[in-house]
C-alpha cells in the first residue's frame, strides 16, 4: 500500500492533487443552520410550468398572509443558471420585484430533504405543496391540409 502511494506521489507534479478512489458520501441530515429561510420581500414558491429561456410559471404562497398567494412569472437568476438545475415541482425561494408584483426572481432551490425539514419546522405547510396540482405542458395539435397529428 505504501509503495503504491509513493509511486502515485512520484507521478504527480507539483500543484496537482491526488484524487481519492472512494466516492464521497452525501450527508443525509440537513442542518437547520444551513437552511435558507425567507426574509422580507421573499416568498416560498413551487415551479409549475417551464416557459423556456430560464423562465417558469410559479405559484407563490405565504402561510401568514393568504392574500399574497398568487401565480407569477419567475426568472432564474444569472448566478444559478448553470450551477443549479431547476425543474417543475421544485420548491424554491423567490424574491418579489419592487416595481412588478407578478414577476419574481428565483434565488434558491431547495432539495427534497430541505423541503421536508422546512415542512417539519412549520415554514411551509405540506398540504400547500401536496395539494398543488402541477399543470401538464399543453399538448399542441397540428393540422396540415385536413390531417390531424395527435399523440395516442
Amino acid at each position: 500500500m505504501r509503495k503504491q502511494l509513493q509511486n502515485k506521489m512520484a507521478s504527480v507534479t507539483k500543484g496537482q492533487a491526488i484524487r481519492s478512489s472512494r466516492p464521497k458520501r452525501m450527508n443525509k441530515n440537513v442542518n437547520i443552520s444551513d437552511l435558507l429561510f425567507r426574509e422580507e420581500g421573499q416568498l416560498y414558491a413551487v415551479l409549475t410550468r417551464e416557459l423556456g429561456d430560464c423562465r417558469f410559471e410559479v405559484f407563490c404562497f405565504d402561510e401568514s398572509h393568504p392574500e399574497k398567494e398568487r401565480w407569477c412569472l419567475g426568472h432564474v437568476r444569472g448566478v444559478m443558471r448553470k450551477r443549479k438545475w431547476v425543474t417543475r415541482s421544485d420548491l424554491v425561494l423567490v424574491s418579489v420585484r419592487d416595481f412588478d408584483k407578478f414577476r419574481v426572481d428565483i434565488i434558491h432551490k431547495y432539495s427534497p430533504r430541505e423541503a421536508e425539514s422546512l415542512c417539519a419546522l412549520g415554514e411551509v405547510s405540506s398540504t400547500a405543496i401536496s395539494n398543488l396540482v402541477v399543470l401538464p405542458d399543453e399538448e399542441v395539435e397540428e393540422e396540415i391540409e385536413g390531417f390531424a397529428f395527435v399523440d395516442p
